[in-house]
């Protein structure tokens, strides 16, 4: 009997090399989840518990000088909904003053930002593969792409228990390895990822179509010159969110809020309740997903923007 799948149990290989088409990037170092990407992409660039380090609190990366402190030493750019960051602030603001730049990737599998893959911008970039994501393993994982040699190297001991041999522990590290079988699982699913990804493109040009006619009322994704989208969400903004969606849901049209908890308004950072960014509270009070998945028919993202357009006629 012919066996199903072959697997090499102690090799990295099948692990590495699932997520080399798309980063752009010399290494790939899978690790457990996205979370750990951005820890373990931190501390192989020295970034210590005590080190500040600079993350949007929604995605405007403009107001650095504002942010920098004396202990601050990187910056983190987060490419969300599928759209790349604008990377020139961090770009020319970092070099300045010696500061890492690491890509949070884990919502832009293949976006570009200046016709170069996030996953290769700057000094690293982190991914997930939870299952939402445009690529997604049927678990969870994740990943660094790095140029930097030692980076790689350090980040796959600090993910291996600290470790490059067996119960030799040259540093304290972690264990958050990227399972084999969520590896065969991506691997797969990456052969169709360009793809689903055009697929995409072609649900949001459907929604900029029947929804065009609504600009007065609402605000649509929309493309920067610098920027090639995934489209790992579609998002529109309206003053009359709420209703919008209240309209969406009794009639079976499932649409989600993003985010609706800052996380510096939470409990588990009270310390930071005095910090106020006026834009992403604004945008969070106004800001609705669609459907947008290659799963989805055409018929279905009809439905979907049909309501949307129904709901704001009943509303004018």
């Amino acid at each position: 009997m012919t066996p199903f799948l072959k697997l090499k149990p102690t090799s990295l290989e099948l692990k590495e090399e699932m997520n080399a088409p798309y980063v752009g990037a010399k290494h790939r170092v899978t690790v457990g989840n996205g979370l750990d990407a951005l820890r373990i992409a931190l501390v192989a660039h020295d970034i210590e518990p005590s080190d500040k380090v600079i993350v949007p609190a929604h995605m405007d990366a403009s107001p650095l000088e504002g942010a920098m402190t004396r202990t601050t030493k990187a910056i983190i750019p987060v490419h969300l909904y599928g759209q790349s960051a604008d990377m020139d602030p961090s770009c020319e603001f970092s070099p300045r003053h010696g500061l890492v730049v690491i890509g949070d990737t884990a919502q832009a599998h293949r976006a570009c930002f200046r016709g170069k893959m996030c996953g290769a911008l700057r000094h690293a970039a982190a991914f997930s593969f939870y299952p939402r994501k445009n690529l997604g393993a049927f678990s969870v994982g994740g990943a660094i792409t790095t140029n930097d040699d030692a980076v790689a190297r350090r980040a796959c001991k600090l993910r291996n228990n600290g470790s490059e041999k067996c119960y030799h522990h040259q540093v304290a590290g972690t264990d958050s390895r990227l399972d084999q079988l969520q590896a065969v699982f991506l691997r797969v699913k990456l052969r169709n990822l360009a793809e689903w990804n055009l697929r995409r493109a072609a649900i949001t040009e459907r929604y900029q179509f029947q929804l065009s006619t609504l600009r007065s009322w609402l605000s649509l994704s929309f493309v920067h010159q610098w920027s090639a989208p995934v489209w790992q969400l579609f998002m529109i903004r309206s003053n009359k969110r709420d209703l919008l969606q209240q309209h969406s849901v009794d009639r079976g049209i499932q649409t989600v809020i993003h985010y609706p908890m800052l996380p510096y308004r939470g409990p588990a950072y009270q310390s930071h309740r005095e910090l106020s960014f006026a834009l992403t509270e604004e945008i969070i009070r106004r800001i609705l997903s669609l459907l947008c998945g290659p799963h989805f028919t055409t018929e279905q993202i009809e439905a979907c923007a049909n309501q949307i357009n129904s709901s704001m006629e009943f509303q004018r």
